[in-house]
């Protein structure tokens, strides 16, 4: 679950990362997309492991010598574009004072948010 606290001068980043301080058994490590607002990082994993080595720290993503690395990369680059559309239909909606709905497990909310307004949003 992801919780933001939406105003409209504030910038969110978002990054994939190797964590490699969280070696699994099997030597891999797992790759989260860390989620950055305010200088406070959110970190959510995308179940997906690699190597250190098969990993490119600075463009984020799978080096070409892991046998599967289009297909990592592309699901990689599906969940990051997911996480950033939901970020920017938020802002969006907090520049135009629109409403949001957001469903999640059935259930459907709707927030209004009103320039310069704080509202908490979990995703």
């Amino acid at each position: 679950m992801l919780t933001l606290l939406t105003k409209i001068t504030n910038v969110v980043i978002v990054n994939l990362k190797l964590r490699k301080y969280l070696p699994k058994k099997d030597g891999l490590f797992p790759i989260y997309i860390r989620i950055t607002r305010n200088r406070k990082s959110s970190w959510l994993s995308v179940n997906v492991s690699v190597k250190a080595k098969e990993w490119d720290e600075v463009k984020g993503k799978v080096r070409p010598d892991h046998p599967n690395s289009a297909r990592v990369n592309a699901c990689l680059k599906h969940v990051k574009l997911k996480y950033q559309n939901d970020i920017m239909e938020i802002a969006r909606a907090a520049a135009g004072k629109l409403i949001i709905t957001i469903k999640k497990a059935g259930q459907e909310r709707k927030y209004t948010i009103k320039e310069g307004a704080t509202q908490k949003i979990e995703l």
